[in-house]
């Protein structure tokens, strides 16, 4: 076996977030642990801690427009995709509901067209008027 060998161990199965560490061995057989993630500054966790400060209060404020249900214990800002009321929405098309102050229940409207057309129409072509019978009757 080479005196440099690597290992990569990989933790936190059924999360999002994975240990990577690297392990390699040397001359004298003792193994040295590498952590290739470079800890935060104090400025970047701040920065991090504000994003989800107001995300959380983009997605409070969105499920009171919308009447939906939703408790903060059960997500991560960071993955970007939403459960409320057993719907699921990317964090940007809430955030493009919420910028243009859309009408209450649009999002819904295109979620259940997604749904009952089997399309892939993203929000922000829908509330412009772009459907898939459209496209279809210019072909």
């Amino acid at each position: 076996m080479p005196p440099h060998t690597q290992l990569q161990a990989f933790a936190g199965f059924g999360s999002h977030r994975r240990l990577i560490a690297r392990a390699a061995r040397t001359e004298d057989k003792t193994i040295k642990i590498y952590n290739p993630m470079k800890k935060q500054t104090l400025k970047e966790q701040e920065v991090v801690e504000l994003f989800e400060y107001a995300a959380r209060n983009l997605i409070k404020e969105f499920c009171r427009k919308q009447d939906l249900q939703f408790e903060f214990d059960n997500y991560d800002v960071g993955m970007g995709i939403i459960c409320l009321s057993d719907y699921f929405f990317n964090i940007e098309d809430i955030y493009f509901d919420m910028k243009h102050n859309l009408p209450k229940d649009k999002i819904l409207q295109w979620y259940d067209y997604r749904l009952m057309h089997d399309t892939n129409i993203n929000y922000r072509s829908y509330c412009k008027g772009l459907r898939e019978e459209l496209k279809k009757k210019d072909k």
